[in-house]
C-alpha cells in the first residue's frame, strides 16, 4: 500500500465495515463456536489495514499536515488517558460507568477529531 489514493482508503473503509458486519453476524448466530475466534480476528485485521491506510496517507502529506497531525494525536492521547482516569475513578468509587468498544472508538476518533481542529487553529 504505498498510495493513499482515494481508492485505497474508500477500500479500507468498506473492508472494516465488512469485518465489523461478519463479526456481528456470526455472534448473532454462533456465539460459543469456533467462529466466535474468527469474529474476533476480523475486526483487528480491519483495523490494521485502516492503521496502515492512515499511515500512508500522513505519509504523504507535507511536513506541516503531519505536525499538525502529530499535535492532534497528542492532545487525543492526553484526552483519552484523563478520561481513562476518571472511569477507573468511577469504578473504584462503586459507580461502574461501561464504556462499549464502540463507543470508546468513537469516543478516540472524536477526540483525534478536537485535537485536530485545536492544532489547525494554532497554524492558521
Amino acid at each position: 500500500m504505498k498510495s493513499s489514493h482515494p481508492t485505497v482508503q474508500r477500500m479500507g473503509a468498506v473492508t472494516a465495515v465488512l469485518a465489523l458486519a461478519a463479526a456481528a453476524w456470526i455472534l448473532a448466530t454462533d456465539e460459543g463456536g469456533p467462529l466466535a475466534i474468527v469474529s474476533l480476528v476480523l475486526p483487528v485485521l480491519a483495523g490494521a489495514m485502516m492503521v496502515a491506510t492512515i499511515m500512508t496517507a500522513i505519509r504523504h502529506m507535507d511536513e506541516l499536515q503531519r505536525r499538525i497531525h502529530l499535535e492532534a494525536l497528542a492532545m487525543a492521547f492526553g484526552a483519552l488517558s484523563l478520561v481513562a482516569f476518571v472511569l477507573i475513578g468511577l469504578d473504584e468509587m462503586g459507580r461502574p460507568y461501561a464504556v462499549r468498544p464502540g463507543l470508546f472508538l468513537l469516543l478516540i476518533d472524536g477526540l483525534w477529531l478536537g485535537g485536530y481542529l485545536l492544532a489547525q487553529r494554532k497554524y492558521r
